[in-house]
């Protein structure tokens, strides 16, 4: 019979952890609430042993004691990891840690009979049990009892539901305890438990005389698990593992907006995991509360190498706290015409994702066409500069004639940071505030290639009110954020009076800063190309520091940017957040 205290211990038990192998950040909490006993346990291990790259979080919510709970969250790891399937896995067949799941499950409950269940001490001690594993390319979730897992997706106000709540009175169940001679009474099997599949509880688990070689999967409770498997992909926002002390009060869809509304004001996950907690208690609870949250943090990444140019790559991409990804990068590690150059690009959209994507796409062919592209030959770096400055402009006039973007582009727009790395020459053009340093060996400032185009820099402002309008909070005419880009048409429309205006005479303008260095090809240590998500709450210097240092420990540039993102993510960024590091290989005197 449970009992209750005359008031609840709200004293909470969390931790958080990062699991990058498989883009997770992981917060958990748990609270004792009115029961006179904790009896639930939990488990976070980020990096099981093995091929597949896999996490494990799991909750354990025991009942008639905490005994089975804690044994259970003991000895599943070391039952989990020495199966066949999951000995197979290496990180391409969900089968294998389905088939894995299900004998684990079945041979840690014959474990505990052997442990806490000798002279029938576990005969009304039982916990329900919720595994869920995390690869990099699938969510697998295995449950008996009544904790349960849920999968929140952006694109959805409605949680897809990992777990089955193994419960006597649903019909499949009542079906199969009948069968096996049982009765529902009252919602619990035989009078006695309130779930029909548990670990412990072997007084519902007795072989009957006539029937001595009764399977796992004949008696009145059963251990063996239901699993589900869903594939990863960009769309993926957060898992939450709950036991029934939450969803006793909530719906799951009051928990995805609860744990998402939480995450879109900035607040971690080890946080939002102890709201939770609160928020049921207020509601009512009355049970033992645990909650683990693991936001997704996927990133799309790649490598690459410019041999010609002693170069090394890495980029890479995340969506983060945003409800959509409006980035877009470009790496070409061969340019058009007859130099030997590479192009590295980031475009960071607002309002929408179609100005990023169509100007990555056609921004290098438009800088192409220009007679001083033509007749750039690696010597004189003047005419580079005005093929970038032309490209921009035919850019961004090419989108007001784009059937996709000349009506609803008004408020849409992208800034645009492109890098051309030439055998002599290093130039940066940009409009709007992603930003490109420049760091040689032995400096511990590194150069800004690129300008930041604010509406309340003091040129810009100039700039601004000269053209009719005004800064207010930041914002061109309290609009858009940066006072360059593409796109962003209502910024930069031909008044009446002034049909003719030109395209440097806008309240926003697509000419670029462009800037441009010698190489030198002993000092030069690397390039790293970010929008503002990184910069937000990073320096350049620190920026700097950090890629130094990951690629001093060998880390490659893929690596480095993938590391960076997920240090300006725990740093508390809030936007997208893309990456671009260029590592040269310099060339020995």
């Amino acid at each position: 019979m449970s009992r209750f205290l005359t008031e609840p211990k709200t004293a909470k038990t969390s931790f958080s952890a990062d699991a990058r192998k498989v883009n997770l950040t992981i917060g958990s909490s748990c609270m004792q609430g009115w029961r006179d006993t904790m009896e639930d346990a939990e488990l976070v291990e980020v990096d099981l042993p093995g091929r597949g790259n896999v996490t494990c979080l799991a909750i354990f919510d025991g009942h008639g004691g905490d005994v089975v709970a804690k044994e259970v969250a003991k000895e599943i790891i070391p039952i989990l990891v020495q199966t066949d399937g999951f000995k197979k896995f290496d990180g391409t067949d969900p089968t294998l840690l389905v088939s894995a799941l299900r004998d684990c499950f079945l041979a840690v409950d014959d474990r505990l009979r052997e442990t806490v269940g000798v002279d029938n001490r576990a005969d009304e001690i039982g916990s329900t049990g919720l595994v869920v594993l995390v690869t990099p390319k699938f969510v697998i979730s295995a449950n008996v009892g009544d904790s349960r897992c849920i999968m929140s997706q952006k694109n959805s106000q409605k949680p897809i539901q990992m777990s089955l709540d193994h419960k006597p009175d649903l019909e499949a169940e009542k079906n199969r305890i009948v069968a096996a001679g049982g009765t529902v009474f009252r919602g619990r099997v035989s009078g006695g438990v309130a779930v029909s599949r548990s670990f412990g509880d072997f007084w519902f688990k007795r072989n009957e005389e006539n029937n001595p070689n009764k399977k796992p999967w004949d008696h009145l409770v059963i251990a063996e698990p239901c699993v589900n498997v869903i594939q990863r992909d960009s769309h993926d926002e957060f898992l939450v593992l709950c036991c029934d002390g939450i969803y006793d009060v909530m719906s799951n869809e009051q928990v995805q907006r609860f744990v998402r509304d939480r995450l879109k004001e900035g607040k971690k996950p080890e946080v939002i995991a102890e709201l939770l907690t609160d928020e049921c208690l207020n509601k009512g609870s009355r049970d033992n509360m645990s909650v683990v949250i693991g936001p997704s943090t996927v990133k799309v990444s790649h490598a690459t190498t410019a041999p010609k140019l002693n170069l090394s790559i890495g980029s890479s991409a995340m969506q983060g706290w945003r409800d959509s990804m409006e980035d877009a990068d470009v790496v070409e590690v061969e340019i058009p015409g007859s130099v030997n150059g590479a192009c590295f690009a980031i475009f960071d959209g607002h309002g929408g994702d179609f100005v990023a994507k169509i100007v990555a796409k056609e921004i290098l062919s438009n800088i192409a066409a220009t007679e001083e592209y033509k007749q750039y030959d690696g010597s004189e770096p003047r005419k580079m500069v005005t093929a970038l400055s032309k490209g921009f402009l035919n850019m961004d006039e090419s989108l007001r004639t784009n059937e996709l973007t000349a009506s609803t582009a008004d408020e849409v727009g992208a800034t645009g940071l492109l890098i051309l790395v030439t055998e002599k020459h290093i130039f940066s053009a940009n409009i709007g505030d992603s930003r490109c340093i420049l760091s040689k060996s032995q400096n511990q400032t590194p150069i800004q290639m690129s300008l930041d185009h604010k509406p309340d820099h003091e040129t810009e402002k100039l700039r601004i009110v000269a053209a009719g309008g005004t800064v207010f909070r930041g914002r061109v005419c309290g609009g858009v954020a940066v006072s360059r880009s593409f796109g962003d048409f209502w910024f930069k429309r031909n008044e009446e009076g002034k049909p003719e205006k030109k395209p440097w005479e806008h309240l926003v303008i697509a000419e670029p800063c462009v800037n441009v260095q010698p190489r030198d090809h002993v000092k030069d240590e690397f390039l790293v190309l970010c929008c503002d998500g990184i910069y937000d709450v990073m320096s350049n210097e620190q920026v700097q520091r950090f890629v130094r240092d990951r690629l001093k420990s060998g880390k490659s540039p893929k690596d480095t940017a993938e590391l960076l993102m997920d240090e300006c993510l725990n740093k508390g960024s809030r936007d997208n957040m893309s990456v671009i590091v260029v590592v040269f290989n310099a060339k020995k005197k």
